[in-house]
């Protein structure tokens, strides 16, 4: 997925089951950071990224689970500067 800069990212995650997973995001094998720019949403199914930066690019991963099992979803993110906006 590639987005320019200063632009809003939103990343989906189909997680479903019974019981309702449990969802957790993390960015590069770590656990996402909250803060005003990187939000959850939709019990935490979305993960919006308001002003996405370059530093915002990389690994994105959601993982669901439930007492039975667990599921993960991988999203490639490249945040496209300025410099590169007339290739968009």
């Amino acid at each position: 997925m590639r987005v320019v800069e200063n632009k809003i990212v939103v990343l989906d995650c189909p997680a479903e089951g019974i019981p309702f997973p449990n969802v957790t995001w993390f960015k590069d094998e770590e656990p996402i950071e909250l803060n005003e720019r990187v939000r959850l949403l939709m019990s935490d199914r979305r993960l919006e990224v308001s002003l996405a930066r370059e530093s915002d690019s990389g690994w994105f991963t959601c993982m669901a689970d439930n007492v039975v099992g667990s599921a993960n979803m991988n999203f490639n993110l490249t945040v496209i500067g300025n410099e590169f906006r007339h290739l968009t």
